[in-house]
């Protein structure tokens, strides 16, 4: 997956959903952890494929 077809999933996302405060928000936003956060960042990292260090 190409920087640029990430790229253009972000805006779909986020014409889709219009988050208000976080990129990825949880249907109930105080539940929305440090946890869930960084499971998702890896898991976009493993779907990319790269080798370099990710963090949120």
């Amino acid at each position: 997956m190409s920087y640029q077809t990430v790229l253009d999933n972000l805006r779909k996302y986020y014409k889709i959903y219009k988050p208000k405060l976080y990129l990825f928000e949880a249907i109930e936003p105080e539940k929305n952890s440090t946890t869930s956060v960084l499971k998702i960042v890896n898991q976009a990292a493993k779907k990319v494929q790269t080798d370099q260090s990710v963090h949120p």
